[in-house]
């Protein structure tokens, strides 16, 4: 009884681990902005890994698990003021690549097929937060960035133009 026990939780193992599958990739943001002096970029690259359990599992509360590693990164204006991206979330690719609404148990492909081709146009549903600080000393002085308040956060000739 002990022999079969032990080789029936060691089968359902195997079977549960045939189930389980496994994404990785890197997604840059860039950011276009114009500026007085002219037209700037910023970028920054994040990695994601995500781990699918596409039928779940017995007692599990998600079907998946996701890590993002990366670093928010920052354009230092021509008025001396600095705007940062906020880390976006490891989903972002996915929202952008696929709907969210009709996912399937392949879903996350969609984001690693995307290796190679142009750059898409992040909407604005997507769009990491932004921020700028009105004193760089001070964290209490951050202040939310949008594309609608560009303008007025930084002054005439400033405009957010796109993140891809």
């Amino acid at each position: 009884m002990h022999i079969r026990s032990i080789f029936g939780f060691s089968l359902l193992a195997l079977l549960l681990v045939g189930c389980v599958r496994f994404y990785s990739w890197n997604q840059r943001l860039t950011l276009f902005v114009n500026t007085p002096d002219g037209p700037m970029t910023a970028s920054g690259v994040t990695h994601v890994d995500i781990t699918d359990y596409p039928y779940g599992l017995p007692a599990a509360t998600n079907s998946m698990e996701s890590t993002l590693t990366g670093e928010a990164f920052f354009m230092l204006l021509p008025n001396g003021q600095y705007l940062f991206v906020l880390l976006p979330g490891e989903t972002i690719a996915l929202n952008v690549f696929s709907d969210p609404s009709r996912r399937s148990p392949h879903h996350f492909r969609y984001a690693e097929k995307q290796v190679g081709k142009e750059p898409v146009i992040i909407p604005k549903r997507y769009r990491p937060k932004m921020v700028t600080f009105t004193d760089m000393n001070d964290p209490l002085s951050a202040l939310a960035v949008t594309p609608e308040n560009f303008t007025e956060v930084f002054g005439a000739g400033y405009t957010f133009e796109r993140l891809t």
